[in-house]
């Protein structure tokens, strides 16, 4: 009896002394639990580097030479305007485009339904078209990639995007509507 007594009692130290050890970071270098923002920054974190990862795939499988902006939007030139005219914030935009998935799904285009018009940096749409845009001159055709926090982000836009989604968009300015 005495020694089972010994034991729980060497017991309820041995937790006392886990517990308190756990609440209290250490100075050996231990370092306290991650609270849940910590470990959702994490996370995102590592979305962010596969999806980098899949869209360095994607570029060099089909041999694409592509720039990439501060915010992450990929870009290339596929046609040159035959008479450039910048793209600015407030014009009005006519365009055609060809939206995927990066595997190659496709998702929308303007030849089943039909050009689109944008006000460039003050309609609501994907954040990374408004770059796109602004990067083009009118008649130019290029490929962008947008990543999924460009494109609709962890919401999808209707059935055919699905969540965390990296666009393939294909855009040509085709004309200014405000002059």
């Amino acid at each position: 009896m005495i020694g089972q007594l010994l034991k729980f009692s060497f017991l309820l130290i041995f937790v006392a002394f886990s517990a308190c050890s756990v609440a209290q970071p250490e100075e050996n270098g231990q370092q306290e639990p991650k609270t849940t923002e910590e470990l959702l920054i994490e996370q995102n974190r590592e979305l962010l580097k596969k999806e980098r990862e899949s869209i360095d795939a994607f570029i060099e499988r089909n041999n694409f030479t592509m720039q990439r902006t501060g915010s992450g939007l990929y870009y290339m030139e596929i046609k040159p305007s035959d008479n450039p005219q910048p793209i600015k914030v407030e014009d009005e935009i006519e365009y055609a485009y060809r939206i995927s998935l990066i595997d190659g799904t496709a998702i929308k285009n303007s030849v089943d339904d039909g050009n689109r018009v944008i006000r460039v940096g003050k309609d609501q749409v994907e954040l990374g078209l408004h770059e796109a845009l602004l990067l083009m001159n009118i008649g130019e055709r290029m490929l962008f990639i947008f990543p999924a926090h460009l494109a609709h982000g962890i919401s999808q836009n209707d059935d055919d995007v699905p969540l965390r989604a990296t666009l393939i968009y294909e855009i040509e300015p085709l004309k200014k509507l405000n002059k």
